[in-house]
Order: C-alpha cells, then sequence, then structure tokens
C-alpha cells in the first residue's frame, strides 16, 4: 500500500450543543472524504438527560460516535476541576484507542482543555477552532491555554487571528477561515420560518413576536451571576411577552438558576401561557429562532456572535462575554438593573438593525476540512515560540457601562448642521447635482429629518438655490451663510461655529452637541445619525466619527518620494509587508464623512480639538458598511454612487 493510499485519521471531540453546531458541519465534510478516517468522542453535557441527552444528534449523523462520560456531578467549582481531571483519563483512554493522528477541538470550554491535554500529551496534533479571541471569566484563560497546546488554529476573525499571532504560534499554523456555524445561519432566510414547520419544535410562537432568552452561569462570580439571572427573570416576568427561554449550561451554578426559575414559576400561574422552557434545541431549529425572534436577551455567546447576521437587537448581561468583538445588534449591561432591561426591550421591540457577518462565511467548514485533509502533520507537530516582534494595537469595539454604577442617561440635545455651499471645485454645484432624479443634497435632507433623537436640524448654505431645496423638504434655514465662509479655502469649522453662534445670539438655543452632515454622503442613514447619538448617550464620550474599513491595511501603505520615488512605510511600527499575511493583519479604520458628532463645548473652544481637527481626546468611532461610507468628491465617485442606486433598485 502506497503513502497516498493511508487514510488520515482525524477525531473530533465535542462536549455540548453549541460546540457541535459549530463542528458538525466541518465533521460531515471530513467523514464524506475518501481520505479521511474519522472519529467523533462525545464527552460533557452530551451524556446528560436534564441537558436534552444531545448525543441523541451525535449519533444521527455518526452512529458509531464513542460515548465518553467526563462530567462529575455537582453545582460547585470543585466539580469542574474534577470534571477536568477525569476527562483527561477518560478522553485519553478514548485517544489511545483510535490512534488518530489528529483531533479537532472547539472552543474555550473545560472538556475542550481536557481534550487538548490528552491529545498534546499523546503526540497527537491538536487542532483548535476558535482562538485567540476573548471572553469573559475563565473561559477566556481556557481558551488561550488551548491556544498554546495546539498546532494548527482556525481563527474567526482578523483581530483572533492577531492574538494568536502574539502568543508566539507560528504565522504558517494559523489560518483564517472564519466560524464554521456561519454556513448554517446564511442558509436561514424569510421564508425558513414556514419551511422548518416551527410549530412541531415549539408550538405557539409567531415570527417577530417573541422573545429569545438564554443565559449561562459565570464561574468566576457566582454572586453576580445569580444576581443578574435574576434580574433576567424579573424583567421576563414583568413583561411576560412569548418567551423561548433554554436551560443553562452544565456550568457549576446552574441548578441555582434552575431554582430561581422554580420560583417565578411557583409564584406566577400564568406563565404556561407565554413562557416556553426548552432544556435544548437542534442548531437548525435555534438558527431560525434567532432569525425570528423580536429580540435576545442573555449571555450567550449566539447573542455576540451569531444574532448580528440577522440584525436581531440582543442585550448581553454580565460580565460572561467581557473582551469579545461586539457587532452593532448587541448592547451590554454589565451589572444589570430592572429598569434599564425593560427600558431597552421596550426600546428595540420593532426595531432591526443591518446585518452583518463579522466571525465568518458560508465557506468556512469547506476551509477548514480542506486544511485538516491536507496540511503537513509532521511540519507543525514540533512546536517552537515564534516572536512577533511588532504587536499592533488593539482596537476596543464595545460599548459597555455599568448601570449599577451610572443610571441610563438622558438623550443629549443634538443640533443636525448640513452644510452646503454653492460652490465646488471638483463638480461644479455639487450638492445640488443629479443624482438618480433628485439633488445629491435631497439624500441628507430625508436622512436628517427622519432621526428621532436630533433635536433639531438646519442648514449652513451660502446657496438661496439649495436653501429652497432645504425648505421644501422640511428643514430650518434659519440665515444665509456670510461670503467669506463660503470660500474653496473657508474652513469647516469656521462655519459650524458661526452656525452655533447665530442660534446662540438670535434664539439663545445651545444644544449639548453638534451633528456635522455632508450632503456628499447620500447613502448615510437615519439609523446610522441615531446610532452614533445613541453611542454618545451611553459613553458621555467627546465625539463620535463615522468610519469605515480600510481596504489597505496599514502595514501596506508608504509615502513616496516625489524626487526619487523612494517608498518609505507609513507606520514603521508594522511587521514587514512581506512577512505578513493580509488575512493575518489587524483591521484598519478610516473616516468615511458621513458622521461628525462633537461636544458643542469642544467646538466653540478650539484649545480642546487636537491640532484644530474635529478629534478630541475621547473620540468613538461608529463603523458603517462600505456600501454607506461612499463619499463624492470627485467625478468617478459621483458615477459609483450612480451605479449603486441603480443596483440597489434593480435589487429591490
Amino acid at each position: 500500500m502506497s503513502a497516498s493510499d493511508v487514510k488520515r485519521r482525524v477525531c473530533v471531540v465535542t462536549s455540548n450543543r453549541s460546540d457541535w453546531s459549530k463542528l458538525r458541519p466541518v465533521a460531515v465534510l471530513l467523514k464524506n472524504n475518501p481520505g479521511i478516517e474519522l472519529n467523533v468522542i462525545a464527552v460533557g453535557s452530551h451524556l446528560l438527560e436534564e441537558f436534552g441527552r444531545t448525543i441523541d444528534e451525535v449519533a444521527a449523523d455518526f452512529p458509531g460516535v464513542v460515548r465518553t462520560p467526563t462530567t462529575v456531578a455537582g453545582d460547585q467549582v470543585s466539580a469542574m476541576v474534577d470534571s477536568v481531571g477525569f476527562g483527561i483519563i477518560k478522553i485519553s483512554n478514548a485517544l489511545s484507542h483510535l490512534k488518530p493522528a489528529a483531533c479537532v477541538i472547539h472552543g474555550d470550554r473545560f472538556e475542550a482543555l481536557a481534550a487538548a491535554i490528552a491529545a498534546n500529551l499523546s503526540n497527537i496534533v491538536v487542532m483548535h477552532i476558535e482562538g485567540g479571541e476573548l471572553s469573559g471569566t475563565v473561559d477566556g484563560y481556557l481558551r488561550h491555554a488551548v491556544t498554546k497546546l495546539s498546532h494548527i488554529h482556525f481563527a474567526c476573525s482578523e483581530d483572533a487571528t492577531h492574538r494568536i499571532l502574539s502568543m508566539g504560534e507560528n504565522a504558517a499554523n494559523v489560518f483564517l477561515t472564519g466560524c464554521p456555524s456561519y454556513q448554517r445561519l446564511f442558509s436561514v432566510n424569510d421564508s425558513t420560518w414556514e419551511q422548518s414547520l416551527i410549530d412541531k419544535h415549539i408550538s405557539g410562537i409567531k415570527k417577530r413576536q417573541f422573545i429569545l432568552a438564554i443565559m449561562h452561569p459565570c464561574v468566576t462570580d457566582e454572586e453576580q451571576s445569580i444576581r443578574d439571572f435574576e434580574c433576567l427573570m424579573q424583567a421576563l416576568f414583568t413583561v411576560k411577552m412569548k418567551t423561548v427561554f433554554v436551560y443553562p449550561n452544565v456550568d457549576p451554578g446552574n441548578k441555582k438558576m434552575i431554582q430561581i426559575l422554580h420560583k417565578y414559576q411557583k409564584i406566577n400561574n400564568d406563565w404556561p401561557g407565554w413562557l416556553l422552557i426548552q432544556k435544548h434545541i437542534p442548531p437548525d431549529i435555534f438558527a431560525v429562532l434567532m432569525h425570528g425572534a423580536a429580540i435576545m436577551l442573555g449571555n450567550s455567546s449566539a447573542g455576540i456572535r451569531e444574532t448580528c447576521v440577522y440584525g436581531t437587537p440582543t442585550l448581553n448581561l454580565g460580565n460572561r462575554q467581557t473582551g469579545r468583538l461586539q457587532p452593532s445588534n448587541v448592547t451590554t449591561l454589565q451589572h444589570p438593573v430592572l429598569q434599564d432591561v425593560l427600558s431597552w426591550i421596550k426600546s428595540k421591540l420593532g426595531h432591526r438593525f443591518d446585518p452583518s457577518s463579522e466571525f465568518g462565511s458560508d465557506k468556512s467548514p469547506e476551509l477548514i476540512a480542506e486544511i485538516i485533509t491536507n496540511v503537513d502533520l509532521k511540519e507543525c507537530r514540533n512546536k517552537s515560540f515564534h516572536e512577533y516582534q511588532y504587536l499592533i494595537p488593539q482596537f476596543s469595539r464595545q460599548d459597555i457601562r455599568s448601570s449599577e454604577e451610572e443610571p441610563m442617561p438622558e438623550p443629549p440635545k443634538v443640533l443636525g448642521i448640513i452644510t452646503a455651499r454653492g460652490g465646488s471645485k471638483g463638480i461644479p454645484g455639487k450638492n445640488i447635482i443629479d443624482l438618480a432624479g433628485k439633488p445629491l443634497i435631497e439624500y441628507t435632507l430625508e436622512a436628517a429629518l427622519s432621526s428621532k433623537l436630533l433635536d433639531r436640524c438646519i442648514i449652513s448654505t451660502d446657496s438661496e438655490e439649495i436653501a429652497q431645496i432645504a425648505n421644501r423638504a422640511g428643514c430650518e434655514v434659519p440665515f444665509l451663510r456670510p461670503g467669506h465662509l463660503a470660500q474653496d479655502d473657508s474652513g469647516h469649522m469656521e462655519c459650524i461655529r458661526h452656525a452655533i453662534g447665530t442660534l446662540a445670539e438670535r434664539e439663545n438655543y445651545h444644544a449639548d452637541y453638534v451633528m456635522i452632515l455632508q450632503p456628499t454622503s447620500p447613502f448615510r442613514t437615519s439609523d446610522d445619525i441615531d446610532n452614533a447619538i445613541s453611542l454618545v448617550s451611553r459613553t458621555s464620550c467627546d465625539a463620535v466619527v463615522g468610519v469605515c474599513r480600510s481596504s489597505v491595511p496599514l502595514m501596506k501603505t508608504f509615502r513616496i518620494d516625489e524626487n526619487t520615488c523612494t517608498l518609505t512605510p507609513y507606520a514603521r511600527s508594522m511587521p514587514a509587508p512581506n512577512y505578513l499575511r493580509r488575512q493575518d493583519s489587524h483591521p484598519t479604520f478610516c473616516e468615511n464623512g458621513a458622521i461628525f458628532l462633537q461636544r458643542t463645548s469642544s467646538i466653540i473652544r478650539p484649545g480642546k480639538l487636537r491640532n484644530g481637527s474635529l478629534f478630541s481626546d475621547d473620540v468613538r468611532g461608529y463603523v458603517m458598511p462600505t456600501e454607506r461610507s461612499l463619499d463624492i468628491d470627485e467625478p468617478y465617485d459621483l458615477e459609483c454612487a450612480r451605479a449603486l442606486v441603480v443596483h440597489r433598485r434593480n435589487s429591490a
């Protein structure tokens, strides 16, 4: 038998319903690969009756699954410690019998740690999915420990890739593949609700008319975790809206949570009419529920990583997910109180966010399976520490507050100022040039006037024609801008200060913040305006600037000498571009011109701004997708905008 005829033995270790949803797509592909001999080991809560006995789902695809009990009974942290030790012994025995060349594990569970230790010490190549991410409590430590025990890494985001590299892992063995569960998520659409025959699994719920709730223990602060769960129960039993509630996982503290649930059931006899309790929901049905829910509450990683695909408003409670990259549909209350939770529910019912795919694509399982099949196991088995000389500064893209320390603030008074002078060099008459049948400025007028959080909106212009267009749209034109502030070299901030000063002098009007809206960003929406204001309201920052992801990493930008054409790296502290792959580079963001929200006091006192710009000491970025970030400056930009409008109409 030739070497090419020998099948590669691979073992997948799965511990619970959540990680199986990520491992299953990869396992199915490996099972159908003639070059792979696959075995599946099921451990942990898969084998427990009280958690839905999800081993049956694993066995449906893999009848020969190796059932390996590893959970030591108990609701104390010591039971988790015992389970790790017991798990190492049991998984080691299973691996010794199966003799795989590679072992595939997922995530940050203590069962994954046991599997990584057992496989690594058995000279088996460990392949880890979803390393490098940040998560709260003990899960974060376990995830990084598993990374150091692993040989091959399948990262789900560029941030995660960077962290894996910063831990000294070989870049040749780190792959940015995305999360394999995204294949399942992308398969769900508006028609899937009927296709899935949801009533056969959970009867009595209607699309966009129910809450999805799932909350797990936080083992590093059990007392706070229980208080957070009690707050969730108070909110659900106050609202009494149709709710699908999923049991907490097997971590210490779950029994106390279930006891609190039973307490509320006993004192609220009407609960069977609205509360639908599920020990386990199959992954495919859970995806449909995330898509169909009005809102999602709790602290599950699915709320952080998966609801963003559908734009489902999600409230993350407590510290369990601290540090994770948060999409725009997620709000976090680290120390929730009832009134804040109820206010959030009221504000988000009927709302939907723009979908995003922060963590993967529908091709992720194929990428992972291909790498598992073809990677050189001998090359990666002997690990060494790889110095990552330059660490790229990390961005904080979270918006977290403590409701215990800070009451929910009143929205600030925000003045919207649309700046539109009559002249333009690049495109003559640019602000009123035709874009798909209406003046360019009309797009910004519509977005501003549809905002729910702007206190008022005015236009600053020197042009009678622009003023008439604004008046017809319903926008205030309290003055015409003086000619000396409407020249090619006129400072933008001087125009803003003139508008603020004129309103203060004539009307005694004073706003907390000013939102500068340029007509050259026609695809900015009223939601973008309101989301930026909400960010200020939650953080009390000095400024919010609209940004979009740059298509060119900072490490691949250069200065060029006009005389010699010599290239000099723009950021000398970045890794050399020849040695760091694009997919491994840290994401960078650039201003898009669509949103500039600044504290008024910073504008009227220029010394508070850095270098006379719109930036102050505490500036936050509001991330917008590329298609809403188009800034029309040159004729080419205008043609792109026209093409995009046509595309949108044809796609509608």
